[in-house]
């Protein structure tokens, strides 16, 4: 007989009272849970009786704060056992913090960028995103109602204005004649022959001792570098090294003042210079008396006419050294510097030379982590530069093209933090800190 499977039947077949029975597993899973928790709350509670904070931490302090990382009351206002409150007077007991701009509406607490128990980036404000810049300059405000810079400031590509030195108005400050475009050229003459220039051979990060190919040490010591502050997060070799005559320029532009010599004049101020052309032919002359009876050698400049030649040692010394100085001021020196004064005053006087150093002074920037790009695929201009005047930093765009949130998936970071730091750091003070290392 076939077995009916109609819905009655069915039910019959069910156990009703199935959710109400107890079994082993879920039983026992319920006690452990309960037991497991409470242990949990008795520990938590016999550390803190304890005084133990570390069982509260979310994490390893970072090395920087190490020497005190167990005394969380340093950081911490431990009112009550579970607190995590962090005031910004607790950091301020060994970091000074000065303010990022004086005009500033709001000021951000230190936990805001620097977070601790998360790694030294984190602590350091590399991590902080986007969001605690934008807080501010997404909207720009002021106390005193001015704006010096765009008002609204998203990101590297919704608002960021140019570069000031890219600016309308702008041009190097140099002070001295260069023309890339020349220098730069296949066929360029030296002493040795035709040479091409590179771009390390007059520019090299801070830090390398590899000797110059075309030039020398400086008699004087190394000229002195603008390093990045201590607290920027850009390396020692932030920067290029300075622009120097002797290391970069001497092997093809000799200071030689007259034929007889093998030695040139010092490069310094034309004071300097004056003072050793007339001891040198004065020795000279002394030497070898026989000068005054022979004919005068051809110049490099033109002799004046009205020069006849001189009859005394001391006539002699009188006529090369103004024929030195004019090829000095007028040919050799002039190649390279501006000179004023030239028929009015005693010595002239040369055009303030002011090399830039650094040219973002509102951001960072660190050659080192660029150094495997060729330098003209970021200063693109150079090659046909020919005006000393030309400002060759690379604009906002050529950044872009690699920090930009329009990039693709894996192109270098462009958070704000990158390049801008919120402390101004040339507004430190000395800080003092009172807090002991552990064991102390």
């Amino acid at each position: 007989m076939a077995r009916i499977r109609n819905t009655k039947a069915l039910a019959q077949r069910i156990e009703r009272e199935y959710f109400k029975r107890r079994f082993f597993i879920p039983q026992w899973r319920v006690y452990l849970s309960v037991i497991l928790a409470g242990l949990g709350v008795c520990w938590l509670g016999w550390r803190a009786l304890a005084h133990d904070q570390g069982a509260f931490t979310s994490g390893p302090v970072s090395p920087r704060h190490a020497s005190f990382g167990r005394n969380c009351a340093s950081c911490h206002d431990l009112k009550s056992p579970f607190s995590s409150k962090i005031s910004n007077r607790a950091c301020l007991t060994c970091h000074d913090g000065p303010v990022h701009q004086e005009q500033q509406t709001s000021t951000p607490g230190c936990i805001d960028c620097h977070v601790e128990h998360k790694g030294s980036d984190e602590l350091m404000g590399a991590g902080a995103g986007d969001r605690v810049c934008v807080n501010c300059h997404s909207n720009l405000k002021s106390k005193d109602g001015k704006i010096t810079v765009a008002a609204r400031i998203e990101s590297i590509s919704k608002g960021h204005p140019e570069f000031i030195p890219l600016r309308a108005g702008h041009s190097d400050p140099g002070g001295v004649k260069f023309n890339h475009k020349v220098h730069l050229r296949r066929d360029l003459k030296a002493p040795g022959g035709t040479v091409q220039l590179e771009c390390i051979d007059c520019h090299r990060q801070a830090g390398i001792v590899q000797p110059w190919q075309y030039g020398r040490e400086d008699p004087a010591g190394a000229p002195k570098l603008t390093l990045p502050a201590l607290q920027a997060r850009a390396s020692m070799r932030a920067y290029m090294q300075p622009i120097n005559y002797y290391r970069h320029c001497s092997s093809c532009h000799p200071l030689h003042f007259d034929q007889r010599f093998a030695t040139t004049v010092p490069h310094k101020k034309p004071e300097a210079v004056e003072g050793v052309l007339e001891p040198a032919f004065r020795t000279y002359i002394a030497a070898h008396p026989e000068e005054l009876r022979t004919s005068p050698e051809p110049l490099r400049i033109t002799r004046s006419k009205s020069t006849a030649p001189p009859r005394t040692a001391e006539g002699w010394i009188s006529q090369r050294v103004g024929e030195s100085k004019r090829l000095l001021w007028t040919k050799t020196c002039a190649e390279c510097h501006t000179l004023s004064g030239l028929d009015t005053l005693p010595t002239p006087k040369i055009r303030e030379v002011n090399i830039t150093a650094r040219w973002l002074q509102h951001g960072s920037f660190d050659h080192s982590p660029h150094k495997m790009l060729d330098c003209t695929s970021c200063h693109k201009q150079v090659r046909n530069s020919e005006l000393t005047s030309d400002v060759l930093v690379p604009g906002i765009r050529a950044c872009e093209t690699c920090h930009s949130s329009k990039a693709t998936e894996g192109s270098a970071r462009f958070n704000c933090s990158e390049c801008h730091q919120y402390h101004n750091w040339s507004k430190e003070r000395p800080s003092h800190g009172g807090l002991m290392a552990e064991g102390r």
